[in-house]
């Protein structure tokens, strides 16, 4: 499949903001028009080979259970374990995160934002106000204007230090 020149320009960017030099490497896509985050998980294969790792997708649904949204302290163990040895993309919407508390969803983020274990980790999103702006800062859009990019705060300040 031929990539268009916007989507080439998201798996730039993608690649540009997880440089393997930096130890926080937590970057969220998010737009409100799924069928941009379906092509851009579509097209995360072709992200991973240049990025030189294999990657494992985590679809939102693995993240409910048989009664509702999985815990947080489970995500994150999810998340831990996938994202060690292997390019995660958080598949999303994470309409999951809705079901849990302030608390929760902060805790979540924070992890996220400190994360310095393994390749990775591409969150997919639609465009919510969260608390996740505690950890994240917006670094840019695509040049659709479609796709937000949020990088960690720590992962920004190292980036300035280098």
């Amino acid at each position: 499949m031929a990539l268009t020149t916007s989507q080439d320009n998201i798996n730039r960017s993608i690649l540009k903001f997880l440089n393997k030099d930096l130890r926080y490497r937590c970057l969220i896509l998010q737009s409100n028009y799924l069928p941009v985050l379906d092509t851009i998980s579509k097209n995360f294969e072709y992200v991973s080979n240049r990025f030189g790792e294999n990657y494992y997708r985590l679809k939102y649904l693995e993240l409910f259970d048989e009664i509702g949204a999985k815990s947080c302290s489970d995500v994150i163990e999810m998340t831990k374990k996938k994202s060690n040895n292997s390019l995660l993309l958080l598949d999303g919407p994470l309409h999951f995160i809705t079901f849990w508390s302030n608390n929760s969803q902060s805790r979540f983020w924070g992890f996220l934002s400190t994360l310095a274990r393994g390749p990775g980790v591409v969150i997919l999103d639609v465009v919510r106000n969260s608390i996740f702006e505690e950890d994240f800062d917006a670094i840019g859009k695509s040049t659709c204007g479609r796709v937000l990019f949020w990088k960690s705060r720590l992962s920004i300040m190292e980036t300035r230090a280098l």
